[in-house]
């Protein structure tokens, strides 16, 4: 048997040796590498989810805004200034009578029961950035002319100029002509040109119905005229109607047209004021004073014009008809009329 020589042993014993450092060393920066590329990893991955989550979230609240749009029970419209159609819901086409084709094919003028409107429109919004309630008359595909209420406000690009108009309409046609209808049924006071009491109950109960389905609050007014019977004593019955017929334009200025607002009888007037965020009514008293005070300023007639005023809020949960309205905001005028002195009227 050969004999191995000791040099070449110990050559062989540091080649295995050497062998061995290199891949521990090796092993070390392979290590490393790996820990290195799976931080990259994880931190692209966590990327990539937050990405998909941003994304993800983003479509819901699209296709949220999107269902409101198609869904929504008035006209929205998207036009540009050069009256093209960008979009518009459901709604809308029913409204108009046209279908998506027809309507995007055409300019915007074609449904303005005059064309002259749509720029008068266009100045008015341009000037404010919007409108609300802004009415309008247009025009059908079948020729009918509707009545519509706009609510529109402008978008416009980076450099201040107008990128389109966007916006609701509403087709208050019905409205109006039961606003007609009325007058031809005499529902109205021959006085003052207002509802009579006939007048204020029949449109009154039909707002409150509107009120309670779209869940508005409602305040209700009871007016009486302080001290009519003196002046009608003092200066006569012809003066009497006069500060009725002041009291009434009084009430105009002080209430929006969408208020319902009737002479009851006598001296008494009654208000309804519908979507009213003035819990309290102390606003709507405070813009009252503030023209009772400028008529009494400007018409110098012996006597003041004074009102007590009794105010009840109606909450839409409540079963409470417009009867007990009336009631209670009368009861609640009383309470007032008891705490004031009696005002002088000098000849």
């Amino acid at each position: 048997m050969a004999t191995v020589p000791i040099a070449n042993l110990d050559d062989g014993r540091n080649r295995v040796k050497r062998i061995s450092d290199l891949a521990s060393h090796n092993a070390h920066k392979l290590r490393f590498y790996l820990v290195r590329d799976m931080s990259e990893y994880m931190a692209v991955k966590s990327d990539h989810t937050a990405l998909l989550e941003a994304e993800s979230a983003l479509s819901e609240t699209l296709e949220r805004y999107r269902n409101l749009f198609d869904n929504s029970r008035d006209a929205v419209v998207i036009t540009t200034p050069k009256g093209e159609f960008v979009d518009a819901n459901r709604a809308a086409f029913e409204l108009l009578g046209y279908t998506r084709e027809e309507l995007f094919e055409a300019n915007a003028e074609i449904i303005y029961a005059d064309a002259a409107d749509r720029r008068r429109f266009i100045k008015e919004i341009e000037k404010g950035g919007f409108v609300r309630d802004y009415e309008v008359r247009l025009k059908r595909k079948d020729g009918e002319t509707i009545d519509c209420l706009y609510t529109f406000t402008v978008r416009r690009h980076r450099d201040g100029t107008v990128m389109e108009y966007q916006g609701m309409i509403r087709d208050i046609t019905d409205r109006k002509r039961l606003l007609e209808d009325l007058q031809a049924l005499s529902l109205g006071d021959e006085l003052t040109g207002m509802f009579n009491r006939r007048g204020f109950f029949y449109v009154g109960r039909q707002q409150l119905k509107t009120a309670r389905r779209m869940n508005l609050g409602v305040l209700c007014l009871f007016i009486d005229v302080d001290g009519l019977k003196k002046i009608n004593d003092t200066f006569g019955h012809p003066e009497g109607d006069r500060a009725l017929m002041e009291t009434a334009r009084i009430l105009r200025e002080t209430f929006r047209e969408s208020d319902i607002i009737g002479r009851l009888g006598g001296d008494e007037f009654a208000v309804l004021v519908i979507d009213d965020k003035d819990h309290g009514g102390d606003a709507v008293i405070h813009r009252l004073q503030e023209r009772i005070q400028q008529s009494n300023g400007d018409w110098k007639r012996g006597y003041d014009i004074s009102l007590s005023v009794g105010v009840y809020r109606y909450y839409p949960q409540s079963q409470e008809t417009l009867d007990d309205l009336v009631r209670k905001s009368d009861a609640l005028m009383y309470e007032e009329k008891k705490s004031k002195r009696p005002r002088p009227v000098t000849v």
